[in-house]
Parts: structure tokens; C-alpha cells; sequence
């Protein structure tokens, strides 16, 4: 622990200088990125603190020569459950490894339902803001009337009307999103 104690505060402090201020990115980026930060940076924090105080300790256990007396109550129950579930897991690779076709068409199969699954799932990004609402911002030149908005707007809400997966349009003439009231936009 003497020769490896400063290298995992080291290892930690580098990962959490990268992966804290991409927790703090602004905009729709940041927000993507910020759940992977503060997943990381925790994970990092926590398996610093296990390489520093919990794995040494168990290290030291396991490697000494221990010769204890049999487990008594619940740690005899305990050790038994282990055992129990260790000679199944060595029952199962067994019988795949002595068994290869099937165990390589598990894996095609596995392989061709994670393909399957990459295809179904969504890939595209959809914020929580959105409700499937299109916000658009129009302005004409600045001598424009009211009357001349008014007529852009009947005519772009009959072509957005048109348009598959339109089912309201609605418009505000004389306010800008943007810039404010006026009689040049919408």
C-alpha cells in the first residue's frame, strides 16, 4: 500500500478533474453528458475508497495462513450457501465447455437479439422540453404592415397544415419571440 496509495489518490484526482467539469457543460450537450459524469466521478470515489481501506484489509486476510475452527451458526449457513452455489457455477461451465456448438449458438443467438434490440431501440435524442411543439419566429421587412404579416402567415399556416403529423398551428402576429411587438412580425 506504501508504493501504490499515492498512485490511486493520483489516478482519482486525474479522472475526477476530467469528468467534473463535463458534469457542468451547459445547454442540451451538458445535460446528456452530466449523468455519465456524476455516475463516473461517484464510481471513481467509491473504488478509491475500496482500493485504499477495503481491499487491502481483504487482501491481508485472504493471504495469511489462517487456520480457524469451523464456521459456527450463521456463517456456517453462509459458507454452505457459497459452496453450494460454487459447485453449480463449476457444474454449468463444465457442461458448456464440454458442450461448444451449443455454446457458440447461445452466443450467436445472444449477439443476434442485442443487434435486434440496437435496432428497435430509438437512437435519436429527445429532451424533456420537448413536447412536440415547433416554435418559429418570422419577420418581414421594416416598413411591413400588419396586413402584409397577417397574409404570410395565412399563407405559411396552409402549407404547415399540409405537412404529415401537423395537427395545430396557431399564430401571433405583432409579437416576436425574438424581438419583441411590431407590425412586421410574427
Amino acid at each position: 500500500m506504501q508504493q501504490i496509495g499515492s498512485a490511486i489518490v493520483a489516478t482519482t484526482f486525474v479522472l475526477l478533474s476530467i469528468f467534473i467539469p463535463v458534469g457542468l457543460m451547459a445547454g442540451i450537450t451538458g445535460k446528456i453528458y452530466q449523468q455519465f459524469a456524476v455516475t463516473i466521478a461517484t464510481s471513481v470515489v467509491f473504488s478509491a475508497i475500496n482500493a485504499l481501506t477495503l481491499s487491502p484489509s481483504l487482501c491481508a486476510i485472504f493471504l495469511k495462513n489462517d487456520k480457524q475452527k469451523e464456521a459456527k451458526g450463521f456463517f456456517r449457513q453462509f459458507d454452505a450457501f457459497i459452496d453450494k452455489g460454487k459447485e453449480k457455477y463449476i457444474k454449468a461451465v463444465s457442461f458448456f465447455a464440454s458442450k461448444v456448438k451449443l455454446t457458440a449458438l447461445i452466443t450467436l443467438v445472444t449477439i443476434g437479439l442485442i443487434a435486434l434490440a440496437f435496432k428497435m431501440t430509438p437512437t435519436s435524442f429527445l429532451p424533456e422540453e420537448d413536447q412536440g411543439i415547433v416554435f418559429a419566429n418570422i419577420q418581414l421587412s421594416n416598413t411591413a404592415t400588419i396586413n402584409q404579416t397577417n397574409q404570410v402567415l395565412a399563407e405559411l399556416g396552409s402549407e404547415i397544415l399540409a405537412m404529415d403529423g401537423v395537427k395545430y398551428f396557431i399564430s401571433v402576429a405583432g409579437y416576436s419571440i425574438l424581438g419583441g411587438g411590431g407590425e412586421n412580425v410574427a
